[in-house]
């Protein structure tokens, strides 16, 4: 970041100032917006981690799952050992590979706004491309005029515009492909990381460290008729705590 910063904070306000599209102030507020979303999900991800492990401890010291999930706040961990145990409530073979795939699918669903942005970002560059190249044309069109042929001024100063009008299109791409190609790319990356790491360190701690005992107690319970609400298990005795 340090480096992008240098590569193109000197250019920031000749690129904002000589801007006709007003392109640059938006590709630079998506960035800014990118950027803190993604702090913002990183950082709820950390805090996911520390609570799983959190909550692994509470719910091997709680008297039963029911009575851990009455007492715990909401997190991907505890959400996770929710629908776990629905599953066992309901049927005697309990795997997590499905629910493992739908956290996945939630936590990228959570997460995308980072990668949906730099694409933005790079679309707005290209956007901002034409539309420089647009405004370049148009003062040379009227400097090749009939009228103003030999005019040494008047194509002195179409030429000024026709230049400031390409640093649009030069700006904005480069804008475009810095802060959404590469500095978005790294965070949405990272960001991708980081959750593909919880997913797994949950799925981890359920297959460890409860699933063996829900599985345990599964196959020793009386089959509960299907018009009849499965009775609550207490798994203390499986070794759940």
């Amino acid at each position: 970041m340090l480096l992008i910063a240098v590569i193109i904070g000197p250019r920031l306000w000749d690129a904002i100032r000589t801007d006709k599209s007003g392109l640059c102030i938006v590709v630079l507020v998506l960035f800014v917006v990118g950027m803190f979303k993604s702090a913002w999900d990183i950082r709820f991800i950390h805090q996911q981690f520390k609570l799983s492990n959190l909550q692994l401890t509470a719910l091997e010291t709680a008297p039963g799952i029911q009575a851990f999930l009455n007492s715990s706040i909401s997190s991907v961990f505890r959400d996770h050992v929710s629908n776990l145990y629905e599953i066992y409530r309901r049927d005697n073979t309990i795997n997590q590979d499905n629910l493992v795939s739908l956290l996945q699918n939630k936590m990228q669903s959570r997460t995308r706004f980072t990668e949906q942005t730099s694409t933005v970002i790079i679309t707005l560059g290209l956007v901002g491309t034409i539309i420089g190249l647009i405004f370049a044309v148009e003062p040379l069109s009227a400097a090749f005029d009939p009228e103003n042929m030999g005019k040494t001024e008047v194509l002195y100063g179409r030429m000024k515009l026709v230049m400031d009008n390409m640093k649009t299109a030069f700006y904005t791409t480069l804008f475009g492909a810095i802060l959404g190609g590469i500095a978005l790319r790294i965070l949405s990356i990272l960001v991708d990381s980081n959750s593909d790491n919880l997913v797994g360190h949950v799925a981890e701690l359920c297959e460890v460290h409860l699933l063996p005992a829900m599985r345990h107690a599964a196959q020793d319970r009386e089959i509960v008729p299907k018009d009849e609400t499965p009775r609550d298990i207490d798994l203390r005795k499986y070794g759940l705590n």
